[in-house]
């Protein structure tokens, strides 16, 4: 294991100790493969003292704002969000809304989100028109891909299998074949040759007999659903989640870019 140096960088002289980063370090390099390139731990030293720093930065910064992180703060965000995007936080259970609500991680977020638009609306605004460039930038993201639904029967013995396809194309029903003849269902997973079969079978049409991994199949293909696009009302609210998220990062780190930039930060390089 590389040892760090006791001091990893100085903040206009403030020294940031190596235990601020060092159960990440130790994790991540305990990990490390043994033919890594020889500036990886480097870069990687570096990156946690960065890290770190952005994030002392982002406390100090709500500090002097007096921008609280705590439960209060979280739940407030929460509520928020609900009103905002019909997010419905109903479908978490009590017990993993509570983590979240307690979690480090989410209050510095909800502080964040009420320091930024305290100080930069402007810059967070999402609208409709920037919402629907990026549902029809991404079309795949949103599509559901057309399926057959099928009808199965599934028997031990090939003869009981032509039975049964004769039976159906001889139009005896689809469910008092099946109640007769398999009673519990299929057990074996859709066979390959039945997923290709069905590309070209028409609705109602009957397949031939297919092996299976417990016997043999004979399939009705009852019905065929084309891919479709997923509305855009179905996926708004996440989408304007996820664009209001992409802003505040990207505002957040300007801030830091900046507020950085007026400090003396002295990096210590790691001894291997």
């Amino acid at each position: 294991m590389i040892p760090l140096p006791e001091t990893t960088a100085t903040v206009d002289g403030v020294r940031i100790p190596a235990s601020v980063i060092r159960d990440e370090w130790n994790r991540i390099t305990q990990e490390l493969p043994d033919n890594i390139p020889p500036e990886s731990p480097e870069r990687i030293y570096r990156n946690l003292t960065e890290q770190y720093i952005w994030k002392r930065e982002i406390r100090e910064m709500l500090a002097e704002s007096g921008q609280k992180i705590n439960r209060e703060t979280a739940e407030k965000f929460l509520k928020l969000q609900q009103k905002k995007y019909s997010f419905n936080a109903g479908k978490i259970s009590p017990e993993k809304l509570t983590q979240l609500l307690n979690s480090p991680r989410f209050q510095l977020k909800s502080a964040i989100h009420f320091y930024l638009n305290s100080t930069v609306p402007e810059k967070l605004q999402v609208n409709r028109t920037e919402v629907e460039n990026i549902y029809r930038s991404m079309p795949e993201k949103f599509k559901v891909p057309g399926k057959e639904n099928w009808g199965l029967i599934e028997v031990r013995e090939r003869q009981n299998a032509e039975t049964v396809r004769a039976l159906l194309l001889q139009g005896s029903s689809f469910e008092s074949v099946a109640k007769r003849f398999s009673p519990q269902g299929i057990k074996s997973p859709l066979p390959r040759e039945l997923i290709e079969q069905g590309k070209k079978m028409k609705v109602n049409e009957i397949s031939p007999v297919i092996k299976s991994e417990n016997g043999w199949i004979v399939a009705k293909l009852h019905s065929r659903e084309k891919s479709s696009i997923v509305p855009l009302e179905k996926v708004y609210s996440q989408l304007a989640l996820e664009l209001e998220d992409a802003k505040e990062s990207a505002v957040l780190a300007e801030i830091l870019r900046q507020r950085l930039s007026r400090k003396k930060i002295i990096y210590f390089p790691l001894k291997q």
